[in-house]
């Protein structure tokens, strides 16, 4: 067998394959392996690229990262601004404080000049030296500083129309009013409410005289 010389490859088993064909001649014909080999996939034979989910993934991480910065400076601003209106509500939030510690201490005086009063006025029904009466208002009340010109001692009828006619005997009311003048701590609230007098009382019927020698518009006690 003879080959043109145009050519000038070599023929039979030894010819070479074409460029582009990756086979070599067998009896005469181009044989290519890929037909014994098995098909390759739609994504094998496509060029290499990014998965789609891969793609969008990277973009979403993209905006997360562009959101991140538009967030942290909004982040800043915000605390700028809370800064401010902190520092606008600080006054007001001690001012309500130091109310509520005032409101504190008015409530706790009057139920004080009220238990004063109280045990004070249990004196006086068996009792009537205005000494002793006075004593007792000013140990329940020593907290206050309660002195004898803080207390008023009143003898009534029963029928609470006057003051009880000496001597004083068993049926009058005992009448015992304590005072106390309050004065807020807090400045402010001391400018807006100043100085304001409590007073309590309390009344309970006399249960027995007992005199007091320097008194003689006491009863005489009953009792030796």
């Amino acid at each position: 067998m003879r080959c043109p010389e145009l050519h000038r490859r070599p023929c039979g088993h030894e010819a070479e394959s074409e460029p582009g064909h990756s086979g070599e001649v067998v009896g005469g014909r181009l044989h290519d392996p890929s037909h014994h080999q098995p098909a390759r996939s739609r994504e094998q034979r496509l060029p290499h690229r990014q998965p789609v989910a891969h793609r969008g993934a990277a973009l979403t991480v993209h905006r997360l990262d562009h959101g991140g910065a538009m967030s942290r400076r909004i982040t800043k601003a915000a605390r700028g601004q809370g800064l401010v209106e902190f520092a606008l509500a600080l006054p007001i939030f001690i001012l309500i404080l130091f109310g509520l510690f005032d409101l504190g201490r008015a409530v706790l005086g009057f139920n004080t000049i009220s238990n004063a009063s109280r045990e004070a006025v249990r004196v006086a029904i068996v009792n009537q030296t205005p000494a002793d009466v006075e004593a007792e208002a000013i140990k329940q009340a020593v907290s206050l500083d309660t002195t004898p010109a803080d207390v008023t001692i009143v003898y009534g009828d029963p029928d609470g129309t006057g003051t009880c006619s000496a001597p004083i005997g068993i049926g009058c009311l005992a009448s015992v009013t304590v005072h106390y003048e309050f004065t807020a701590a807090t400045p402010v609230i001391g400018q807006l409410i100043g100085t304001f007098t409590m007073t309590s009382t309390t009344e309970m019927p006399v249960e027995r005289t007992c005199p007091d020698p320097s008194n003689l518009n006491l009863a005489t006690c009953p009792w030796p």
